[in-house]
């Protein structure tokens, strides 16, 4: 897990994106989450998107679209809270997170309390916030799908930004560092160690033992490295696991 404790800022678009959810709204047929997906240079509102829950399911959906249509970041920044974290196991792994990193981004997090790690998403937060009040709450769920790329379009092209030399982030914003989705990524190559794939229950099953590694990770294939009386399971480049033999 990376952890990310202060400012910083990308050089060039999409090495870096911003991902949150701007906290709950009440509708008429429940709860609406709006789910952001600003770009770290240009400020760039790459998507936004209002769910009725803040389960994985739905943000997945999401993203995927968004990938399918303009390609893969090189790194998403988030914080400790769900779908993309889970507490369950050391490197917070779900099944969202590990998509992700199947198709090749970098996750960080942000440090727990320190919200100006994400501070741009959180910024954005605020004009949201306000552009919202001053319209008026959208009642249901269908009048925020309407709203979001109206404020879209007006947050991305229309109002200029002090942080950005008074541009819009439109004007900054360029395609640089995407990678096109892939539906099927390749397997990825493992070298030295045994290669094992984690089961339906997220164990391994190594010398005749079923050893618990992590429940995101069902039907992964990992590699176990046997050194004095540890195992040490790794997923791609991510140490997950070290079981103590004794």
């Amino acid at each position: 897990e990376l952890k990310a404790t202060k400012r910083f800022e990308r050089s060039e678009c999409n090495q870096m994106i911003q991902m949150d959810f701007k906290g709950e709204y009440q509708v008429r047929d429940g709860k609406c989450y709006p789910l952001s997906f600003l770009d770290d240079h240009s400020r760039y509102l790459v998507g936004l998107w209002p769910l009725s829950s803040t389960n994985g399911k739905g943000v997945y959906e999401c993203l995927k679209r968004c990938f399918q249509e303009i390609g893969v970041p090189e790194s998403v920044l988030t914080d400790h809270g769900t779908p993309w974290f889970s507490g369950t196991n050391g490197h917070g792994l779900t099944r969202l997170s590990v998509w992700m990193i199947k198709q090749g981004i970098t996750l960080m997090f942000s440090g727990i309390r320190h919200p100006q790690t994400s501070g741009k998403v959180e910024r954005f937060h605020r004009t949201l916030k306000e552009r919202t009040r001053h319209r008026g709450l959208p009642e249901t769920i269908e009048e925020w799908e309407r709203w979001a790329p109206e404020f879209r379009g007006e947050y991305n092209d229309v109002r200029p930004h002090e942080a950005i030399g008074m541009k819009t982030p439109g004007e900054v914003y360029t395609h640089d560092n995407l990678r096109p989705y892939e539906e099927n990524p390749r397997e990825w190559e493992y070298t030295g160690g045994k290669v094992c794939r984690i089961n339906a229950r997220g164990q391994l099953h190594y010398g005749g033992q079923y050893y618990f590694v992590c429940e995101a990770l069902v039907g992964e294939y990992v590699r176990v490295d046997e050194l004095d009386d540890l195992l040490v399971v790794t997923f791609r480049q991510i140490t997950v696991r070290e079981i103590n033999l004794r």
